[in-house]
């Protein structure tokens, strides 16, 4: 994750602290627009919860998601991504 600045960091340690906590499966495929709809629900380490206008669009999330090489990215014949967590 070097190549992420701190922001999108903590947007994808976000999304693998709920996978590891179980409030999400991400070994299951899905789309960025449900990644930011996870985020929204996924409180902060302090318990707050993410405005959504502080949340990156979908466009920007799949970029996020590319860019740090945590992900398996499979394209569907309509041209839709579908994300999930690479298995170590």
């Amino acid at each position: 994750m070097e190549k992420l600045n701190s922001y999108e960091q903590g947007l994808v340690r976000a999304l693998i602290r709920a996978n590891d906590e179980g409030l999400t499966d991400l070994s299951e495929p899905f789309s960025s627009r449900h990644a930011v709809d996870m985020l929204c629900e996924i409180p902060t380490v302090k318990g707050s919860k993410r405005m959504r206008g502080y949340l990156p669009n979908k466009y920007k999330m799949c970029h996020i998601m590319r860019k740090s090489g945590l992900f398996d990215c499979e394209v569907d014949p309509s041209g839709r991504r579908w994300w999930t967590l690479k298995s170590d």
